[in-house]
């Protein structure tokens, strides 16, 4: 067992990290954090990072960052020793002989993540990595802060590598890192992060908008401590608070050029460069203090965001506004109480409180419940592709905030609807639901929700068990594994039963019969596409369980041409060439892939994304996926002139229960699509009121024709909707 040797000097190099401790936790141990360092200090004697410097100025670069977090002195010690067992010839039971069980179980969690290396599929790289980090998350948090700062300390010296190891190492922390500090909270460190991989990713653009922000930097000085005298002083006499602190910061680079380029602006259209921060000490003083903005200047009314009442998953609360200041000009002041401030500026870290011998606590979690949803992650997925995609969706999107009738607030990600919002309140509520109100007002199942709405859900008395067809409406990962367990606990019979049924309404749905008129040529490919089933009963019995979608599978098999039974009646271009043909940056003809991501189909805005060396990819303009790509890689898109599209005349058969007004219901899903209604055939009522009406419309495609009626199915009434084959 190697002991340590206290001949090394590194009492002045450590002078820095002891005043930023003494600022927390007066009472921390300072002499075996020193012995932490001297034992580093003595294990990575030798190295020298490729900036130049002697390898120990990292670790203790490191352990400075945390106290920005006013971690433990256990996450301390556990950063200086960080990079000991890996990169010396020291091992991690010298670092638990020597520090303790609890350090050296913080620099044993580092170490695997560490392991973790970067392979140019970044699919199964985030894979790797994301579910280490997320593993570490749920058993102590205190690895994963240790290894942002560890990044943000390498991204600050990121310019001594080699250049394309430095974009790589940018990609990754832009992609990972930056949104994983930004769930924690840790806003100093996402701002920082984000900017650095903004300089070296975009160097060219990160310059430029340096040098445009420094030209206006004096004036919006000059401006900030206008505003700063005028509200100190109407704060101080109409409101008498003595705890008061206002100050201005700048919006920091990347949002910015985030920002430009999603609205397409130049600098001088973007007016909130910065904000004004007041910190007062009670909740009702930041209310009181939003009345004093809302008399000095006009408010911009759509840009109010009270997050004190509804704060957002990672815990951020505070009172947002914009008002037209001096001049015009528009400033965004944000309003918080000290301790709001405490928890935006150090995160999750600003639940901690220290006790003897300055050990730390979690006192609060329950604005962490984000943190709950990575138990589903790890035990729930097993598929790469949907792991990253749950990940992305449920953790790293935009949230939203919706209200329970109770007042209850359930965080959902942009685009979530009520089945998404029923199993957020209970698995129970999931399987019990039947319907929705929002607002007071009954809506579809599949509405998307908006922050701000009151959802209350319809149940039944008993478990009813969710709808296969929920899977392809559901947003989040925690509504898609409970339906899918809810099928996975079904028998095997049953399943197999209940997938030859799906399929076979899907072959019907396309006007194919059912499983019985599948052609042995059909059901052989139907094995090639799946090789990982033994046999056609597996491949059934998955898509009862809800592990394939029936409509996947029938594409896998059927071209488009032979799912969209009709004759092409206009148009002068091919199916397949129109699906490939598009105006791109004003160029007719361009041939282009369309994204799987999101699946564009006419009359879907959409935008172009230049790969390299596939082409130009169509997106959909909400695409989520737009979020992780490069901005100055994406151009204009439109769809060839609709006379250029091929049209297809298409049987719809629409069985519904009678009721006034369906028909104009119908028509305004039709219209939604750009889709052209040629004629209606309606039948009469049978003895249990039911109607069946035939369209005959035109589409442009399988996927037009297939939203169309999965659009159709969602109208109150409908009983089932499919194309036929005419005659």
């Amino acid at each position: 067992m190697k002991k340590i040797s206290h001949a090394l000097s590194g009492v002045y190099e450590l002078k820095t990290l002891f005043e930023a401790l003494e600022i927390y936790n007066p009472k921390a141990n300072l002499k075996k954090i020193e012995e932490a360092y001297l034992f580093s200090k003595k294990a990575h004697g030798g190295q020298f990072r490729k900036s130049g410097e002697a390898y120990i100025e990292h670790p203790l670069a490191v352990a400075v960052l945390l106290t920005q977090l006013h971690v433990d002195e256990s996450t301390v010690m556990a950063a200086l020793l960080h990079d000991v067992p890996e990169d010396t010839s020291y091992t991690l039971e010298d670092v638990r002989e020597n520090f303790g069980k609890d350090v050296a179980s913080l620099v044993y969690g580092v170490t695997k993540l560490s392991k973790v290396k970067y392979k140019m599929d970044m699919e199964q790289y985030q894979v790797d990595c994301l579910r280490k980090m997320f593993l570490m998350l749920s058993q102590d948090l205190r690895v994963v802060l240790i290894k942002l700062a560890d990044r943000l300390h390498n991204m600050r010296t990121l310019m001594a590598v080699r250049p394309e190891k430095r974009v790589r190492i940018a990609k990754e922390t832009l992609e990972i890192y930056a949104p994983l500090a930004d769930r924690l909270g840790i806003w100093s460190f996402k701002w920082e992060l984000e900017d650095l991989c903004f300089q070296h990713l975009f160097p060219l653009q990160f310059d430029k908008l340096t040098h445009e922000l420094y030209l206006g930097q004096k004036q919006r000085e000059k401006l900030i401590l206008q505003i700063q005298k005028v509200l100190s002083k109407s704060i101080k006499e109409e409101l008498k608070l003595k705890d008061l602190e206002i100050s201005g910061r700048a919006k920091h680079l990347y949002s910015i050029f985030r920002k430009m380029e999603r609205k397409h602006k130049t600098l001088d259209e973007v007016y909130d460069l910065f904000a004004i921060r007041v910190v007062v000490e009670k909740v009702s003083d930041c209310y009181a203090v939003l009345g004093i903005i809302h008399e000095l200047w006009k408010p911009k009314a759509d840009r109010f965001k009270d997050y004190i009442a509804a704060p957002k998953s990672n815990g951020y609360r505070s009172l947002h506004t914009t008002v037209f200041c001096f001049g015009g000009t528009l400033v965004e002041f944000q309003i918080r109480t000290r301790e709001m401030h405490e928890q935006a500026e150090h995160g999750v870290a600003a639940h901690w409180i220290y006790k003897d011998k300055g050990k730390s606590q979690v006192v609060s979690g329950k604005n962490l419940n984000w943190l709950k949803r990575l138990k589903d992650l790890q035990e729930n997925i097993q598929d790469s592709k949907e792991f990253v995609e749950g990940v992305k969706v449920d953790l790293f999107e935009t949230r939203m905030f919706v209200f329970t009738p109770d007042g209850d607030v359930k965080d959902l990600p942009e685009g979530a609807n009520a089945i998404d919002f029923a199993f957020a309140v209970h698995t129970s509520v999931g399987y019990r639901c039947q319907g929705a109100k929002v607002n007071g007002k009954i809506v579809r199942l599949d509405q998307p929700l908006k922050t701000g709405d009151v959802v209350d859900i319809i149940t039944s008395k008993t478990i009813i068990g969710p709808k296969r067809d929920w899977l392809r409406l559901v947003v989040t990962i925690r509504a898609k594994n409970r339906i899918k367990a809810w099928f996975r606990r079904q028998d095997r019979d049953a399943n197999l039963n209940s997938g030859i049924e799906l399929l076979s309404r899907e072959l019907a749905f396309f006007g194919k019969g059912s499983m019985g008129d599948l052609s042995e040529e059909k059901k052989k490919k139907l094995l090639l596409v799946y090789p990982s089933y033994k046999n056609l009963d597996d491949i059934m019995v998955a898509i009862g369980e809800g592990d394939l979608s029936q409509r996947v599978v029938l594409k896998k098999i059927f071209s488009d041409a032979e799912l969209v039974q009709g004759p092409i009646v206009s148009g002068k271009t091919t199916l397949a060439a129109a699906k490939r043909t598009m105006y791109v940056q004003g160029e007719k003809d361009v041939m282009a892939i369309f994204a799987k991501c999101c699946n564009p189909v006419l009359p879907d805005p959409v935008v172009g994304y230049i790969t390299r060396g596939r082409g130009v990819t169509i997106h959909k303009q909400d695409c989520r996926s737009l979020k992780h790509l490069a901005p100055d890689r994406l151009v204009h898109a439109s769809w060839l002139h609709p006379s250029l599209q091929p049209r297809y005349q298409v049987k719809i058969v629409v069985e519904f229960r009678d009721r006034i007004g369906f028909l104009r219901d119908i028509t305004i899903e039709l219209a939604k699509f750009n889709i052209n209604l040629l004629s209606v055939t309606v039948h009469p009522k049978d003895s249990k009121g039911k109607v069946k009406d035939d369209l005959l419309v035109e589409v442009s495609s399988v996927d037009q024709m297939t939203a169309l009626l999965d659009s159709i199915h969602m109208v109150p009434g409908v009983i089932r909707a499919y194309q036929v084959k005419q005659k």
